[in-house]
């Protein structure tokens, strides 16, 4: 199981994503003079997409043995984490218009192509296996 590179990979995936209760996507200044950190724990919408991604990135490690729904759950990581990233975006330009980006800004698009890069890595296998049955 943790031979194969789309295990490391969709680990990458998760742990990028859990990053993201970390590091700022901005730094957003208040009216009052002070500045405000745009992180997933502090929005309940954006924790919840976040965690989704998390969780399936995770979940579909140990998915091994069924590779289509190890793909389609690793897919949903996917699309979750870039739901993340739209609703982070969203945030943060609709806070005002002085902001700073931050690191956490580059963690969804990280782990969206991790989770891509798994699921090409797991169609591989899967193509690997197929072609192994047809010469028996």
């Amino acid at each position: 199981m943790l031979q194969r590179i789309q295990t490391v990979l969709l680990l990458l995936a998760g742990s990028t994503d859990l990053l993201l209760f970390v590091l700022p996507v901005a730094t957003v200044a208040a009216a009052g003079g002070g500045e405000t950190r745009i992180t997933a724990g502090e929005n309940w919408i954006f924790s919840a997409l976040v965690l989704v991604s998390a969780a399936a990135s995770l979940a579909s490690i140990g998915l091994f043995k069924n590779r289509p729904l190890q793909a389609r759950v690793a897919y949903v990581g996917m699309y979750a984490i870039l739901a993340s990233a739209g609703y982070a975006a969203f945030l943060v330009f609709s806070s005002g218009p002085s902001y700073a980006l931050g690191l956490g800004l580059l963690m969804p698009l990280l782990s969206a192509n991790l989770s891509l890069f798994a699921v090409r890595a797991i169609r591989k296998d899967e193509d690997l296996v197929r072609s192994a049955d047809r010469l028996r």
